[in-house]
């Protein structure tokens, strides 16, 4: 589509003050309270993007039964939701002195992860994390965890929605489910750079370019909008039809591909906006998306209980996924293309890319349950994999306020974080840096060493 107008970040001087709550207030939301309205009254005068003119060709109406939603705490109905203002923007402080800690060792803290796991490379990552004394020579399921270090930064007034940490590891970005903004820190100190601001609806997902110059959030607000990472300033706003949900860079970061509640994948060209096709082959809304390392095809998580693996160039289906007994939540491919891990609320899968078969599945009453209230049903939240070399391994959270790292073929518990609030965001840099984002608006950062 066109370009957006260019903007000036403003920062707030106002500070937030740390979030304290009690957890069990913000327990998993009933799925029968997300639901999805028929067709968007739309209020805004847009072009018409080639999906849309192909969907009107096909006659294509949105079915009059409302899709259910399970996902998180936002609700994804254009003509009930309420606008809300963005909330002020945090002042991190300096996070405490880091201590290493060994895998036996129990965690007295808290862990958490989210909706959104992006796992990139960036050559210069070495020199700018020179904490980082691994180098990636073996095969992926020749590391181990060898440590762990985590501590905690000032976060957010609610929820944290969206957490995402940059390639070469040296900031993260993070916004709240209350706002319409993004707030760029420095990952060791937890310093504000600068915020992105532009949207007019709450920001629901986000993603780095592969090359850190590029941002790209997407809202409730039917946009997706492309930052200059440097200057803070938009410069692509890409329209759609209705809420966009989930979004993702190729490799190169020459294309963009957006996941949207009116069931359609869009590939983007980042340079001038351009939609190059639109895979529109789910029945259901679009909850996640990820790209294939080598940038020859993505695959997509839908709301139809299936995901679909489809060839980025032309938009032609490679293999459909199935196996899931509800709504995919999270879908991401490992580090090196080979296999592809996803979770609805009950079961977590592991698929091989090459043919589509499952190769792995964990149900969640198959792990321990020690923070579980009484009567209260455990649940996936969110997978993925590993940071850098450890990325062999997949990594999950859990409604029951517990993060289990697995053994990817046999299904071991290799590690478990015991949490003081459950997680529903989560973000895994390209070497050893792990985001996370609980449910009371708290912020940690989590560094895994590997041997």
């Amino acid at each position: 589509m066109g370009c957006g107008s260019s903007q000036q970040i403003k920062k707030d001087p106002e500070v937030a003050s740390p979030i304290k709550g009690d957890p069990h207030d913000n327990v998993k939301p009933d799925p029968e309270e997300y639901s999805m309205s028929s067709e968007d009254d739309d209020c805004y005068d847009r072009r018409k993007s080639k999906s849309v003119t192909r969907l009107e060709q096909l006659g294509y109406k949105d079915e009059d039964e409302p899709e259910m939603f399970f996902w998180g705490d936002f609700v994804v109905d254009v003509n009930q939701a309420t606008k809300k203002a963005p909330t002020a923007k945090r002042n991190p402080r300096q996070p405490p002195k880091q201590k290493r800690s060994s895998m036996t060792d129990c965690l007295d803290g808290v862990f958490v992860f989210g909706d959104f796991t992006v796992s990139m490379e960036n050559d210069d990552a070495d020199r700018q994390n020179p904490a980082l004394n691994v180098v990636q020579k073996k095969e992926l399921s020749q590391y181990h965890i060898k440590a762990y270090d985590i501590y905690s930064l000032v976060g957010h007034s609610a929820r944290v929605k969206c957490i995402c940490v940059s390639p070469n590891e040296s900031f993260f970005i993070s916004c709240s489910n209350e706002e319409a903004s993004m707030t760029m820190c420095q990952i060791e100190s937890g310093k504000e750079i600068m915020s992105f601001m532009g949207h007019d609806d709450t920001i629901i997902s986000a993603c780095f370019s592969n090359d850190a110059k590029y941002l790209a959030t997407t809202s409730r607000d039917n946009t997706m909008i492309l930052w200059d990472v440097t200057t803070g300033k938009n410069t692509l706003t890409f329209e759609h039809e209705k809420v966009v949900i989930c979004c993702c860079f190729s490799r190169d970061s020459k294309l963009l591909v957006s996941g949207c509640q009116d069931k359609v994948c869009r590939v983007w060209e980042t340079k001038k906006g351009r939609e190059m096709n639109c895979y529109m082959d789910h029945d259901g809304i679009i909850i996640s998306i990820s790209f294939a390392p080598d940038g020859n095809s993505a695959v997509s998580a839908s709301a139809d209980k299936t995901l679909r693996i489809w060839k980025a160039a032309d938009a032609s289906p490679i293999h459909t996924l199935k196996g899931h007994t509800g709504i995919v939540l999270s879908c991401a491919y490992r580090s090196d293309g080979k296999y592809i891990v996803s979770n609805d609320e009950r079961i977590l899968r592991v698929w091989d890319a090459s043919n589509g078969s499952c190769t792995l599945s964990l149900s969640v009453d198959e792990v321990p349950r020690p923070n579980t209230l009484p009567g209260k049903k455990q649940t996936w939240t969110l997978s993925s994999y590993c940071p850098g070399p450890l990325g062999f391994y997949i990594i999950a959270a859990c409604n029951s306020k517990t993060i289990h790292v697995f053994h990817p073929e046999t299904g071991e518990e290799i590690l478990a974080y015991y949490c003081k609030a459950p997680v529903y965001c989560l973000s895994c840099g390209s070497h050893s840096k792990v985001a996370i984002g609980d449910s009371v608006g708290n912020v940690f950062i989590v560094t895994l060493y590997a041997a």
